[in-house]
């Protein structure tokens, strides 16, 4: 005899229409872990039996047959019941059905938030309009009937593509409580590996099929919720080192939590991080503090990072990186000298790529880039108007966001100094990256125009050709060898091509940027204003905040920001 009435992989569905989901497909379960929760789940499967609830029977996944309550049991952390026998208290004898609440990306969610809404078992049989527009019951019909407004949902975050929990029950009510903490009206990202739930008396345990279940796929997984963000919330692809199910073996720093490898440089690596509360995500930098030179090095970002912050507070830039908060392994500021020690500095917005890829992949269109560009001057602008320079501006430190709008943002402050209106002592081979050095940064005493030359070299890759003719080495191109003729006279050539179009146009911009004398060169002022950003004019913060809008017609510079060149 078929103990099961649905046609989950194990028998003839008297109820189900729909086919099962594949188990493949499934990224996430709900599993009942108290008695309330293991009764609540067998009531809702028998209704189901019965013809009730049938929109909700896509959302589960039951075992093979019933087994006694001792042994439901027996598979959660209840152990309010662990001293008594069968004689002692028969009910644990009675049958009930086990199994999960289940999530996966072919389940018909309903428009235009496509949320997992999270509803109560209603009294009557069939379900009731209440829960017509709930797919996952986890309140029990006990608790439901004492109780206000009961409404929760899980989604994904639209720009990181964690799975979130948000419930609006009535505040301080603990009608949900996630890993502890009361959060009956609040949001909190499902970060971890795994996490408890409590709704109302029903507790239960979520967890990611990474970690349950070997046949899962995740590089599918990934694939489909990236189509599920293009066809489904019509926004792109969440950032990509925070969208995978994260793991058990992710580490926690402070109250964040570490995700994947975002980039690698010389002094260390960068790994995206998030956190429930407040709900945030960031950017991880982490440095080995190894011996007393890296120690300064660490110590001078930090201070110039707090700086920066400072200076935000009083005028916002929303292309400029934001520093929040450094984390010492050892808890001291200062290090002790005895052995390497990991510093994380926490820096926000986390960037859906570099510009990097842009340039060697594609995939936005020129008015996009163009509008990038601009981003970054104005970044250069606000920097270079606190006496700050950069240093090191290059494809790798240009973050790009998706989310709301297409924005530009630089990052790493790694060589960022204060200028103190006076020229800056040259640094030969310590400072910056060799292939974006202006001529003059390791030669003479140079001033923040070598930012501009910089963003230049960035603005022909991004633009024109994303090989510059006269980088023939992988050195710095201006160091005075046999070859730096040849380089010279390729660099003439090419400036002289870009000077001859007309002043409108973005070629005599980036000859202007590329001007060998930085007496000459054009500031960054002065590029924010050049004829051809033709693009609505608007003041930095006015663009920085623009919100998204409902379509690519009322938002020029998102349009055919996928689209291949």
């Amino acid at each position: 005899m078929n103990m099961n009435p649905f046609n989950f992989r194990r028998g003839q569905s008297t109820i189900l229409t729909r086919p099962p989901p594949d188990p493949k497909k499934i990224f996430a379960r709900i599993t009942p872990n108290n008695h309330h929760a293991i009764a609540h789940f067998n009531d809702l499967i028998n209704r189901m039996q019965h013809g009730g609830y049938r929109t909700q029977q896509e959302y589960v996944d039951i075992h093979r047959q019933k087994v006694p309550l001792g042994v439901a049991l027996a598979y959660t952390n209840d152990n309010s019941y662990a001293e008594y026998s069968h004689g002692e208290m028969p009910e644990l004898a009675s049958t009930v059905w086990r199994g999960d609440f289940v999530f996966h990306l072919q389940q018909p969610l309903k428009k235009p938030r496509y949320k997992w809404c999270i509803g109560r078992i209603a009294g009557d049989e069939k379900g009731d309009s209440q829960t017509s527009e709930a797919e996952i019951l986890l309140w029990d019909k006990s608790y439901a009937k004492h109780q206000g407004q009961l409404a929760a949902s899980l989604y994904f975050d639209r720009k990181t593509g964690i799975l979130t929990v948000q419930s609006r029950c009535e505040e301080n009510s603990y009608s949900v409580v996630l890993d502890g903490r009361d959060i009956s009206y609040g949001t909190r990202f499902l970060n971890q590996g795994r996490h408890t739930f409590r709704f109302g008396r029903c507790s239960y345990v979520f967890e990611y099929q990474i970690l349950r279940n070997p046949a899962f796929n995740e590089v599918e997984y990934l694939h489909d919720k990236i189509r599920f963000f293009y066809e489904k919330l019509h926004l792109p692809p969440p950032v990509p080192t925070t969208s995978p199910s994260p793991g058990m073996g992710y580490p926690n720093v402070g109250r964040w939590r570490i995700h994947g490898l975002v980039a690698r440089g010389s002094s260390g690596v960068v790994k995206s991080a998030s956190r429930s509360l407040p709900m945030q995500c960031a950017a991880a930098k982490m440095i080995v503090r190894r011996s007393g030179p890296s120690a300064q090095h660490i110590a001078e970002e930090v201070l110039i990072s707090m700086h920066v912050r400072s200076l935000l507070r009083n005028k916002f830039c929303p292309y400029i990186m934001r520093f929040r908060e450094v984390h010492y392994a050892r808890k001291s500021v200062i290090w002790d000298g005895k052995w390497p020690e990991e510093v994380h500095l926490i820096y926000s917005p986390l960037c859906n790529m570099s510009l990097r890829k842009i340039i060697h992949e594609g995939g936005f269109s020129y008015d996009s880039r163009i509008g990038i560009l601009h981003d970054v001057l104005c970044g250069l602008k606000w920097l270079h108007s606190n006496d700050l320079v950069h240093r090191d501006i290059k494809p790798e430190n240009i973050g790009i966001e998706l989310y709301l709008e297409l924005k530009a943002v630089i990052l790493d402050f790694g060589f960022l100094c204060k200028a103190h209106g006076q020229p800056l002592p040259p640094q030969p081979f310590k400072i910056g990256t060799p292939q974006y050095l202006a001529p003059e940064m390791q030669q003479v005493p140079y001033c923040e125009k070598v930012d501009i030359w910089a963003a230049g070299l960035v603005a022909y890759k991004l633009l024109i050709s994303s090989e510059v003719p006269w980088q023939l080495c992988d050195g710095n191109p201006w160091h005075e060898d046999r070859d730096w003729v040849k380089r010279y006279e390729v660099f003439n050539n090419v400036w002289n091509s870009l000077a001859d179009y007309r002043s409108s146009d973005i070629h005599v911009l980036i000859s202007q940027m590329l001007t060998f004398d930085p007496g000459d060169r054009i500031s960054a002022a002065d590029a924010c204003r050049h004829a051809c950003f033709d693009f609505e004019d608007k003041s930095e913060s006015e663009r920085g905040q623009r919100k998204r809008k409902g379509s690519e017609a009322e938002n020029p510079r998102r349009k055919g920001r996928i689209q291949r060149r």
